[in-house]
């Protein structure tokens, strides 16, 4: 995707100002970046890209920690939890800050008043994708196929309550069809069980699943997304094929805890608002399948994620999904 002059402009201007406001003697030690959830898949990809160019651009290491399980709020806790001084981030997702509130019955954090949102990084397709050896191949035949099999087929998903869950909630209501949820812990096993015929249909990002349908091993049915993306040119969107709801990509942004320094919170808004302006950083992006936000103020980012909340705290109670 080419960057527009404006755009370009904008990052740079961002960028010299973020080396004029630098906070002094920030970074002085090593800083961790929490990833609520697996390692290799989405969050954990950009988690570790983002870090490295941290890293090169501050000359102190930023440490890339797992902290997987309930739907990324152990991660979320930890973040919100560490000491605001700037040296614990986090990155905070469609699900675990605008999904989890609603679902989770109480969370051991408040998504408004423990977080401070930095900056948002990339918006994140899903790729709706069956085993290679289900019959169906198309969006028409798949739920042809799902209503001549009522209960017979499962969707996985990294977890109850994840982006993945609620989609296959959403479309067993909007298609009207039955199939079982099968939750796991993180998306790795989910992919092994599409792959391996244990489990018949997912919800998983375009990172993911962009490297398996291409090699075969899946076969890509439809994309939640704006429009077709470049990856997987032949995928058509959920609106293409007339089934409406699924408009809504997830994304991830990186987040710190209440209290955090303003002059720190500030400067890590610019500076990673001139990482995404990168060529080199938008080059090593584009195979992941993810694709770059237009850069927020901390202020645009925490009003962005209030209208998620309120999207998704909709649909939630209107599929009465709850987990305790």
């Amino acid at each position: 995707m080419k960057t527009s002059p404006f755009i370009t402009a904008l990052v740079l201007g961002v960028a010299s100002s973020a080396a004029a406001q630098a906070p002094a003697g920030y970074p002085s030690k090593p800083v961790r970046l929490i990833a609520p959830f697996a390692a290799g898949g989405a969050t954990d990809v950009l988690t570790r890209l983002v870090a490295a160019e941290l890293q090169q651009d501050l000359k102190q290491p930023f440490v890339v920690e797992n902290r997987a399980g309930a739907g990324g709020n152990i991660g979320m806790e930890a973040i919100a939890r560490a000491a605001p001084d700037g040296y614990t981030l986090g990155i905070g997702s469609g699900a675990t800050m605008a999904v989890n509130p609603t679902l989770y019955k109480s969370l051991p954090f408040d998504t408004v008043k423990d977080f401070t949102p930095v900056q948002i990084l990339v918006r994140v397709p899903h790729v709706l994708a069956v085993n290679k050896d289900l019959p169906p191949g198309t969006m028409g035949e798949l739920i042809a196929y799902a209503k001549a099999n009522p209960g017979k087929l499962s969707f996985g998903s990294p977890g109850s309550g994840t982006s993945a869950h609620l989609y296959g909630e959403l479309f067993k209501r909007t298609v009207g069809v039955d199939m079982t949820h099968v939750p796991y812990k993180g998306g790795n096993q989910m992919r092994t069980d599409l792959i391996g015929g244990t489990l018949q249909l997912a919800f998983t990002t375009l990172v993911d699943a962009q490297k398996l349908v291409l090699a075969g091993q899946i076969k890509g049915i439809a994309i939640i997304a704006q429009r077709r993306v470049p990856g997987l040119p032949k995928l058509p969107t959920f609106a293409e094929l007339g089934i409406a709801r699924f408009d809504s990509e997830n994304w991830f942004g990186v987040i710190t805890g209440a209290g955090v320094p303003r002059d720190i919170v500030l400067f890590l808004n610019r500076r990673i608002a001139a990482i995404q302006g990168r060529p080199d950083y938008r080059a090593r992006l584009a195979p992941t399948g993810l694709e770059a936000a237009q850069p927020q103020t901390p202020e645009e980012f925490a009003q962005f994620i209030a209208g998620e909340e309120n999207k998704w705290g909709t649909i939630v109670k209107e599929l009465g999904v709850q987990v305790n």
